[in-house]
């Protein structure tokens, strides 16, 4: 507070100069005190001539003692309480001296209230307070045992000191009250003084200010005072000269007469400004160049404003044509051709006026730009205080409002002080930072992946001051090219699994056939039957992965019926009840009037029970497992955050546990084939990545929403269609190695895949003509000359697949039917794993038996042409 320091500056001024005067009053003590041991103790102490001796040493080194410190305390450290103590102190001790110097007389004693009223010049109470208790204490002490060298007498009585610390204290309670009214004194002083320093500085500022608009006004009239200046000296030197200087300028001016208004001359610029001629403007008075409106506003400032000083002023005028305009008026008195008359100087300022209200609409139009801006915008300074923002900005940090995010630092969006600081850094280096990518946080503390560009502002010396920055939201396109990325990895994984499973297809299919071949020449109690057995499981098992793996791929051949999810849910509820055990409660929550779906039922039971199995991994413990189906509308907003997933109408299945959960690192690499989070040996890593194909194969989409300890749900949801539920007819299992006579054109490229199907078929009474791949085969077409009545072809070979080679012998044998055989889906005789109608299709690995059965089928099916 201003007070304050002014009344403290004050005091320690009166601190420092009394302690100076003390300095030079002690040395002359001093020197006093020499002179009255000199002159004066002889005469009042009696004695020899040693007793002289003696007190004038007392003079020189006592007080010479009691004198140095107070006066080396008063130049070294003046001001300090210590060294006002000090001197209190030491003059009152000084005065003792001079007491016992001149034999306790009583004009010494009056030193003691003179030592008083100096220390009362520091108008500080507390000075006293040692020298008063210094006086009390050398009173009594010397007056009980030396009472002739403080009161002259050889005895006194026990109390008389009290008599003198009276008078002492008497003097102390005027100086006190005395000390109290200068303090106040200085504290109205420092109180004046304060308010006089605020007056000066709002008088100064109001000067400056002054100061400057007569600045701005002088250089604004700098042109037309260097013109007037001109036309006086033209004026002076010639009147031709003033005329040609008045007609050649290029604003409109003109005289008017102050008493009848009327032009007494007018230049060429204004009959070319206004559209009247010379002479007409000598008939007119200035009135007939203002619009009517603006008539009685003139002669009233005419009539009160007529000064002797050149004014300024905007007016409207309006020219002979009817357009008015707005001019900037300069005006001057002056006497022309003996009439009280004022030159007027026009500037036209309709466009200037214009421009600037072009500009406050620009202003505007840029307010509302910056506040409509759908990215968010901010403009700080260097130290992060926020200047401005719009609501967008706002928004996308969780504020409630603009000015809400004004109370906040723009650190409090970055991670750390230290990113920000990098920022800031980066920005006095390059001037501008554009498409920064930079993880931000809302105030709730959830990240946002933004794209930020700045633009710094910096003053003369190249110093960052301001910042502007804008920020877009980029968090959804970071979470969608998150997802498209784990996509783009699962299709990878899907391809190599599928290749994988292809080829070990073929091999499986030999390993199978030549196994079930053994085994139907071998009796059970043959020793290399139950090893046969053992190679036969084997297979079955590698068949499995290699179906969960197609699946995976979404290489698998579906059979999609249009189905009632609920009526599959229900069909399972038993087998999942055994399947989970007693400790898991199977709860379900079955939507009424649901939608239809076109599925494989087949693939749908086994994601029922791959996700069963892996909620019931996830509760050791027991707990609830909660399937539920729903009609579901997905609109943008969803599949905006979800890539691959168009709005519309979809069936959900969504399976709950109130299992572990599983991280976020886990739920990325959930649908990673062979990954898993179960103990070595309890689990191929196939279960999610198996439901993941079938899903997707389906045309539907999966999302697993889970928390570490709460549990896991995932929703599957599948497009809604129109139609009736399927019928399921009964599978009527056919009597095994249903053989025939036909002939069957068997085109395979693995041999040892052909070699077992010839085996197999020849065995069950079938011609077989065996080609490797398709051109041998339609050679072998184009050189049999009987019927062939079946071709039984891979679907995917080199040289020519099974859908070309069947089309190209079509024409040669059209009564031929055709049989495919393949490990994994191919477009050329399926579309997204969906079979085409009226194709017959064996999938690898297959037994002999089911080879034997299908080629059965095929033939005993009617040929349509």
């Amino acid at each position: 507070m201003r007070v304050a320091e002014l009344f403290n500056e004050h005091q320690r001024d009166i601190y420092e100069r009394t302690d100076h005067m003390f300095a030079v009053l002690m040395a002359i003590q001093w020197a006093g005190g020499i002179v009255a041991a000199y002159l004066i103790s002889p005469q009042a102490w009696i004695g020899t001539t040693s007793q002289t001796h003696v007190h004038v040493w007392a003079a020189v080194f006592l007080g010479g003692a009691i004198s140095s410190l107070p006066i080396a305390l008063a130049i070294t450290r003046p001001g300090r309480f210590t060294t006002r103590y000090t001197i209190a102190v030491g003059q009152m001790l000084m005065g003792a001296l001079l007491i016992h110097l001149t034999g306790g007389r009583i004009e010494t004693h009056f030193h003691v209230f003179g030592s008083l009223a100096f220390l009362s010049f520091y108008r500080d109470w507390r000075v006293l307070v040692p020298a008063t208790v210094v006086v009390a204490a050398d009173h009594l002490l010397r007056g009980i045992f030396w009472p002739q060298s403080v009161y002259g007498v050889l005895a006194a009585s026990q109390w008389r000191w009290v008599e003198h610390a009276g008078w002492v204290l008497f003097e102390d309670t005027f100086l006190l009250i005395a000390i109290k009214r200068s303090v106040s004194e200085m504290l109205d002083i420092a109180e004046r003084t304060a308010e006089i320093e605020s007056m000066n500085e709002n008088l100064e500022g109001h000067v400056a200010e002054r100061t400057k608009q007569l600045a701005a006004a002088n250089r604004k009239l700098e042109s037309e005072v260097a013109e007037r200046k001109l036309a006086e000296e033209a004026l002076r030197d010639s009147e031709g000269r003033y005329r040609l200087l008045f007609e050649s300028n290029p604003f409109p001016m003109w005289v008017f007469d102050l008493k009848t208004l009327a032009f007494l001359a007018v230049n060429d610029a204004a009959v070319r400004h206004y559209g009247y001629s010379s002479d007409e403007f000598l008939t007119m008075t200035i009135k007939d160049i203002r619009p009517s409106e603006d008539v009685a506003a003139l002669l009233e400032r005419m009539a009160n404003g007529n000064s002797g000083s050149i004014e300024s002023k905007s007016w409207r005028h309006q020219k002979k044509d009817g357009t008015v305009i707005d001019v900037e008026i300069t005006s001057s008195p002056l006497t022309f051709a003996g009439h009280a008359a004022k030159f007027v100087l026009a500037i036209d300022i309709t466009e200037r006026k214009r421009a600037e209200a072009d500009l406050r609409n620009s202003e505007e139009r840029y307010r509302h730009l910056f506040h409509d801006d759908l990215t968010g915008d901010f403009i700080a300074t260097r130290e992060g205080r926020l200047l401005d923002c719009n609501i967008a900005f706002a928004r996308m940090f969780g504020f409630g409002s603009i000015e809400e995010a004004m109370a906040h630092n723009l650190n409090s969006i970055y991670p750390d002080r230290k990113a920000m600081s990098v920022l800031i850094d980066r920005l006095q280096r390059e001037k501008r930072l554009e498409y920064c990518e930079i993880e931000l946080r809302r105030m709730d503390g959830t990240s946002v992946h933004a794209v930020e560009n700045i633009i710094g502002t910096f003053d003369e010396h190249a110093e960052l001051v301001s910042l502007r920055g804008y920020i877009f939201d980029d968090t959804r396109r970071k979470e969608l090219e998150d997802q498209l990325r784990q996509s783009q990895k699962l299709e990878a994984i899907g391809q190599l699994a599928g290749g994988v499973a292809h080829d070990f297809n073929n091999v499986l299919t030999a390993i199978s056939g030549h196994t079930d071949m053994c085994l139907r020449r071998l009796s059970p109690e043959d020793p290399l039957y139950r090893r046969l057995e053992q190679i036969k499981k084997s297979g079955d098992r590698a068949a499995a992965l290699t179906r969960q793996l197609l699946a995976f791929s979404r290489k698998q051949i579906l059979q999609p019926k249009v189905i009632d999810l609920n009526d599959v849910v229900l069909e399972m509820n038993k087998m999942l009840q055994r399947l989970i055990g007693e400790d898991i409660d199977l709860m379900m929550g079955l939507g009424a009037n649901l939608g239809r779906i076109k599925a494989d039922p087949n693939q749908i039971e086994q994601v029922l029970m791959n996700l069963s199995v892996n909620a019931r991994d996830a509760m050791p413990k027991g707990g609830k497992l909660t399937i539920e189906t729903s009609n579901v509308r997905l609109g943008e907003e969803f599949a905006t955050h979800h890539m691959s997933v168009p709005p519309g109408q979809y069936v959900m299945l969504a399976v709950s546990d109130t299992g572990c959960g599983m991280d976020a690192a886990t739920q990325v690499r959930i649908f990673e084939p062979f990954f898993t989070t179960k103990e070595v040996g309890k689990g191929t890593g196939l279960g999610m990545a198996t439901v993941y194909g079938i899903v997707k194969q389906s045309g539907g989409s999966i999302w697993v929403y889970s928390e570490v300890g709460r549990g896991t749900t995932l929703k599957i949801y599948l497009p809604s269609v129109s139609g009736s539920v399927a019928e399921v007819l009964p599978n009527i299992r056919k009597p095994e190695l249903l053989g025939g006579t036909e002939t069957i054109l068997l085109v395979e490229d693995e041999e040892v895949v052909r070699e077992m199907a010839t085996e197999v078929l020849r065995e069950s009474g079938y011609h077989v003509l065996e080609a490797k791949h398709g051109p041998e085969a339609i050679t072998l077409c184009k050189e049999y000359e009987g019927q062939i009545h079946l071709m039984l072809s891979d679907v995917v070979m080199p040289q020519m697949g099974g859908r070309e080679l069947a089309e190209k012998l079509s024409p040669l044998r059209s009564n031929m039917k055709v049989l495919y055989m393949s490990g994994y889906t191919d477009d050329a005789i399926v579309h997204h794993g969906v079979l085409d109608e009226e194709t017959a299709f064996l999938g690898k690995p297959f037994s002999p038996d089911a080879l034997t059965r299908k080629v059965r089928e095929v033939l005993d099916e009617v040929l349509v042409v």
